[in-house]
């Protein structure tokens, strides 16, 4: 999993029971394929992650799963090497943006899709999809592709985690609990709102852990109303210093943990306290 815990999880367990997860979705919904484009999702199926950001933003890898057998993975063509020991049929991804022609490109992909559909057994011509642009869905459409909504199964799968899953998390845990006090133990006047920020992002990097999705820490008067990011601005004395983690971390998996904070040595006030218990009570009902 990473150099810390090389031998904590069996990968390829984790890997065989999700796909056997999601496969058990799509028969109980009566999907026999799904194509999907989302980051998080062709992890699950496969165990495979390039680039996991910017595929994300883009259309440039993705996994076709078909509810009995291997899916196939079409992958960005210079991360191909990474997988050569996956288990999936790994083919170079045909990938209709940022060419000349998008339309064109865009039907070819969905020719190749629906000939490998053919070759995985799929009869049917419904697809399930988790997100596709413009051209693609235009392209399945003319090749006479039904789409269905993939996150009916997608989510059922998830619903229940394998024992190698919760112990993938686990280690998630303690990685993150060491952000925190990374983070807690670098509060102090004078030091700003980012300088917080990188001290979350190296200790998530130094642990094996992969980014942060968000860049939630804020102090003072930027924490509210909620939803501030990280600025520039001085901690100061007494502030209240907010943290949303919002890190994914070993393996992909998401950690969105939240603690607030008390600048310098000075006790908190009485507004402070009263607006802890406000959210303690409100938390326990």
């Amino acid at each position: 999993m990473d150099a810390d815990h090389p031998n904590a999880v069996d990968i390829e367990r984790l890997r065989g029971g999700r796909l056997a997860r999601l496969q058990g979705a799509m028969r109980r919904h009566d999907v026999e394929a799904c194509l999907l484009f989302n980051e998080p999702n062709i992890r699950y199926a496969t165990g495979a992650s390039a680039m996991p950001v910017w595929s994300n933003t883009t259309f440039v890898r993705c996994a076709l799963v078909p509810a009995e057998g291997v899916p196939i993975l079409f992958e960005h063509p210079n991360s191909m090497h990474l997988f050569g020991e996956l288990e999936a049929d790994v083919r170079p991804m045909h990938a209709w943006e940022f060419t000349d022609d998008v339309g064109s490109h865009a039907a070819t992909f969905a020719r190749q899709t629906v000939a490998a559909m053919r070759e995985l057994d799929v009869s049917d011509d419904r697809l399930a999809i988790d997100r596709l642009g413009t051209p693609g869905f235009l392209a399945f459409q003319a090749a006479g592709i039904s789409i269905l909504d993939s996150a009916m199964v997608t989510m059922e799968a998830r619903e229940i985690k394998t024992a190698e899953e919760i112990e993938v998390l686990r280690i998630g845990g303690e990685l993150v609990m060491g952000m925190l006090s990374g983070l807690e133990d670098a509060v102090r006047p004078g030091v700003t709102e980012r300088d917080l920020l990188a001290v979350l992002a190296a200790t998530l990097l130094a642990g094996g852990g992969e980014h942060l999705a968000t860049n939630t820490v804020c102090s003072g008067q930027n924490t509210n109303p909620w939803r501030a990011e990280a600025t520039a601005r001085a901690l100061e004395r007494g502030d209240l210093v907010y943290v949303d983690t919002d890190a994914v971390c070993l393996g992909g998996y998401f950690f969105c943990v939240s603690r607030t904070f008390l600048c310098g040595d000075s006790a908190p006030t009485q507004e402070q306290r009263d607006a802890y218990r406000a959210s303690h009570d409100w938390l326990g009902r």
